[in-house]
């Protein structure tokens, strides 16, 4: 039996029985929006349905399979290159492709949406904004590619993108494919589509904040944790010497590859484990073809770094991460409960936040939400909100009274359940009601 730290991605407390996947519902079929003929010509491109802005300054393009998705991975990556804002790793090439590819293994109508604007001019590219569409209720809605495992959403732009750019990407739910209405969720503060939603969108849910360590403010890892409590860096290195005591600590971090994929799979098993023997279920990690495509980008994302902290030869813990930039993600930790005593995870914290110094990280990044263990190494945070933009009047009706109102009431309501009470409500109402309500 293997356990973890409380997961970074939303959990809920209902049981986790095996072959109790929820469903997923793909978007209802739309035929493209017909183009002239002297449009998708000039277009050139496979895999792409393109049509002119609405001002006629601009060229969309969407892609909706991952013959597409290929198709854009040399404007992407350049998009990656230049982008003003931090890009986080949830928008980056590698892991969405490895997200988009066993999503469509799994659900071969699922929906790809990716909108690519490039100026009408000299067709130069200036944005990508990945999405997906599902069927919620009747409703057809935008979210960003890669689902529930996505903890920070943004789009890709070179420099700052423009106002008249966003819209006209907006304006692609009629290409390809139709919305009702944009979920953008997990906006921080510094994303480069923040300004334009704050000036147009609606806000909904409640705003959270990531914890992070601001790892500028040290040579080392005593300078940069200085403001820890004496009592708790005692505490650290008692359990450090009494993880000794079992035999050699080893820590590595490993990039991606063959080795860096089975590492993913053995956290995700640790995480499954300590889910189900806390009677909890993971909004995300219960889909399959989001584990698979975990490993998948463990295994082929340049971004991906899965360190491991070994004792005896024995795995302690694992943490999967995602490097972007100068910032480290921390996306999920986990740790083999036969070392639960003497939390291997502290220990696995500490040697990766040593470890991003010397490779010279600025920021490791906690994400969403604030839990204790984070704030215990973190004392900044950083805002993260969500927003809507509605396309119909359903979508309308949807972003304020289910995204703005009913869900976020509803997951406040199941979280103040006594534990007892949630898991009734799950055996009641079924387990994919309960990962709804828990978010």
């Amino acid at each position: 039996m293997s356990v973890s730290r409380p997961c970074d991605l939303a959990y809920a407390a209902v049981p986790a029985r095996a072959g109790q996947m929820p469903q997923f519902r793909s978007a209802e079929p739309v035929a493209p929006r017909p183009l002239a003929p002297a449009n998708a010509a000039s277009c050139g491109r496979d895999g792409e349905t393109c049509a002119p802005s609405r001002n006629g300054l601009f060229r969309v393009c969407v892609a909706d399979s991952l013959d597409g998705l290929d198709a854009l991975k040399e404007t992407w990556e350049t998009l990656e290159r230049e982008a003003a804002a931090p890009l986080t790793p949830f928008q980056s090439f590698g892991f969405c492709r490895a997200m988009a590819e066993t999503m469509l293994k799994a659900h071969p109508d699922y929906r790809l949406h990716v909108i690519c604007v490039r100026r009408a001019a000299d067709d130069e590219p200036l944005l990508i904004l990945p999405m997906e569409i599902e069927t919620h209720a009747g409703v057809r809605v935008a979210r960003w590619l890669s689902g529930p495992a996505v903890q920070y959403g943004d789009v890709i732009a070179a420099g700052v993108p423009g106002d008249d750019a966003l819209k006209a990407a907006i304006d692609s739910a009629g290409i390809g494919g139709r919305a009702d209405v944009f979920d953008f969720r997990n906006i921080r503060k510094d994303a480069a589509i923040a300004p334009f939603l704050a000036r147009t969108g609606h806000a909904t849910g409640v705003t959270s904040e990531a914890p992070f360590v601001d790892l500028t403010q040290g040579a080392d890892l005593d300078a940069v944790v200085a403001r820890q409590r004496g009592r708790k860096r005692k505490d650290r290195r008692r359990k450090r010497r009494r993880l000794a005591e079992r035999g050699d600590i080893r820590f590595e971090v490993v990039g991606p590859g063959a080795r860096a994929a089975a590492l993913m799979h053995q956290a995700l098993a640790f995480k499954l484990d300590w889910l189900e023997a806390n009677g909890l279920v993971s909004r995300a990690l219960s889909q399959k073809w989001v584990r698979k495509g975990l490993i998948e980008a463990a295994a082929n994302a340049p971004i991906a770094r899965i360190s491991v902290l070994n004792v005896g030869g024995d795995i302690a813990a694992i943490e999967a991460g995602f490097v972007t930039g100068r910032r480290y993600y921390a996306f999920m930790g986990t740790i083999n409960t036969a070392h639960g005593d003497v939390s291997p995870g502290e220990l696995q914290t500490e040697e990766t936040l040593s470890w991003c110094l010397e490779n010279g990280i600025e920021r490791y990044d906690f994400l969403p939400p604030v839990q204790r263990y984070k704030l215990g190494w973190a004392e900044e945070t950083e805002r993260v909100a969500n927003y809507a933009l509605s396309r119909s009047p359903r979508g309308w009706l949807y972003a304020r009274l289910w995204l703005g109102v009913a869900e976020p009431r509803m997951k406040a309501t199941f979280h103040r359940l006594p534990s007892p009470l949630r898991h009734l409500l799950a055996r009641f109402v079924g387990r994919t009601a309960a990962e709804n309500a828990a978010g």
